[in-house]
């Protein structure tokens, strides 16, 4: 009874279109906009993944980043919507649980934003997603293990070339003398370029991890 009343004072929306979503539907996406929900069913081995990127062992990813799924990120990210972070994280679930399992992962660590950005945006979209997804098994988050020392432009409208560029030593360990992980799976929330997994493997690979990642939603090259 008191779920029935929650779901009438605060009626759950699509995450796309934001539109009401009837009571008894339990998805995140309303009946017309999950069409447009398209999921990735294989890993690094498809056209989605950077095949010039050397650092990172494996790469996952959940969903296509299209101009319907454009809109969840955006508004997860810039929009103030930290509880999205929550929502998303079902979509991930499965794949994660199958990664830490099939890799034998030792830890999870979110890719990390800048103190600046942290202040703007008032938390770590990555970190939300990593952390809720770390919790649903026995495996240890970290979000403190690197760090980014480098406050970079916005990728979002620079090449690959310039991407690299950018974040040229972005990332580092926050303590270099306690190396104490083997296997690593990295959480994004959006897979481009691979430019800033990368940037956070290499300084990773370079003390010894094996680093694995998953996205929540990769771009279509």
């Amino acid at each position: 009874m008191f779920g029935l009343i929650l779901d009438f004072i605060y009626p759950r929306k699509c995450l796309v279109c934001n539109g009401i979503m009837p009571v008894e539907d339990k998805n995140i996406f309303c009946f017309n906009c999950k069409r447009y929900i398209h999921y990735i069913n294989a890993d690094c081995d498809n056209e989605f993944f950077n095949k010039k990127n050397i650092f990172v062992k494996r790469n996952y990813g959940i969903v296509v980043y299209n101009e319907y799924f454009k809109e969840v990120i955006h508004r997860y990210k810039y929009g103030k919507k930290e509880h999205y972070g929550k929502v998303l994280a079902i979509l991930m679930q499965k794949k994660f649980e199958q990664i830490i399992k099939t890799h034998n992962i030792d830890v999870v660590i979110p890719v990390p934003i800048h103190k600046n950005r942290f202040r703007v945006r008032g938390y770590n979209q990555s970190e939300i997603l990593s952390k809720v997804l770390s919790k649903k098994v026995n495996v240890k988050h970290d979000k403190n293990y690197i760090w980014r020392s480098k406050d970079t432009k916005p990728q979002n409208n620079l090449s690959v070339k310039k991407r690299k560029e950018n974040l040229k030593k972005s990332f580092e360990l926050v303590d270099k003398e306690n190396v104490r992980y083997k296997k690593v799976l990295l959480i994004d929330d959006i897979y481009t370029t691979g430019s800033t997994l990368e940037g956070c493997a290499e300084i990773l690979t370079a003390h010894g991890s094996e680093v694995y990642t998953l996205c929540l939603a990769v771009a279509v090259k």
